[in-house]
């Protein structure tokens, strides 16, 4: 899995339900939203 910069990770969170192209916008995989989403959970949690 890709390592996010800190603005990606913003955009991610911000957009991981609306932008249909993250694989081009950021470079993340689609398989990998899912585990992205629940780890950016987790780290909120905290």
């Amino acid at each position: 899995m890709k390592s996010l910069t800190l603005e990606e990770q913003i955009y991610f969170c911000k957009y991981h339900d609306v932008d249909t192209s993250l694989h081009t916008t950021i470079g993340i995989k689609e398989q990998d939203v899912p585990n992205l989403v629940k780890k950016f959970k987790e780290i909120r949690n905290i």
